[in-house]
C-alpha cells in the first residue's frame, strides 16, 4: 500500500498555502507571457531594421550607376525609408502605441519593399 503524503499542518492553513502557491504560478507564467511577447516585438523590429538597411544599402548602389528617369522615385522612397525610421523610433521612445505604429510600419515597410524592387526592374 502506498501511504499518501500527509500535512501536519491544519487544513485551513494547507488550503491558503496550496492557493498562495498557484498564484505564484499563475504571476510566473503571466511574466513569462509579457516577456515572450516583449522578445516577438523586438525581434520584429530587428528584422524590420534589417529590412532598412538592405533597402538603404541597395539604393546606395542604384545611384553609383545612371538613374536620371529614376531619380524622382529614389527620393520618394528614400523619404519612406526616413519614415518608417521615425516610427520605429517612435516604439521605443511611446511604448504604449507600440501595436499601431507597428501596424503603420508593416504597410509601408511593404510599400517600400514593392517600390524598391519596381526600382531595381527598371534600373536593370
Amino acid at each position: 500500500m502506498t501511504s499518501k503524503p500527509v500535512c501536519t499542518y491544519p487544513p485551513t492553513l494547507c488550503s491558503r498555502l496550496f492557493r498562495r502557491i498557484q498564484k505564484h504560478e499563475s504571476g510566473i507564467a503571466e511574466q513569462i507571457a509579457t516577456m515572450k511577447k516583449f522578445l516577438l516585438a523586438r525581434k520584429k523590429e530587428l528584422r524590420l531594421f534589417k529590412m532598412l538597411l538592405r533597402i538603404k544599402a541597395g539604393i546606395k548602389k542604384l545611384k553609383g550607376e545612371d538613374f536620371s528617369l529614376n531619380e524622382g522615385l529614389i527620393e520618394f522612397v528614400e523619404a519612406a525609408i526616413q519614415e518608417c525610421e521615425l516610427l520605429l523610433n517612435s516604439t521605443s521612445a511611446y511604448p504604449q502605441f507600440r501595436g499601431y505604429y507597428m501596424k503603420r510600419f508593416d504597410k509601408k515597410g511593404l510599400i517600400i519593399v514593392d517600390l524598391f524592387e519596381d526600382l531595381k526592374k527598371e534600373t536593370n
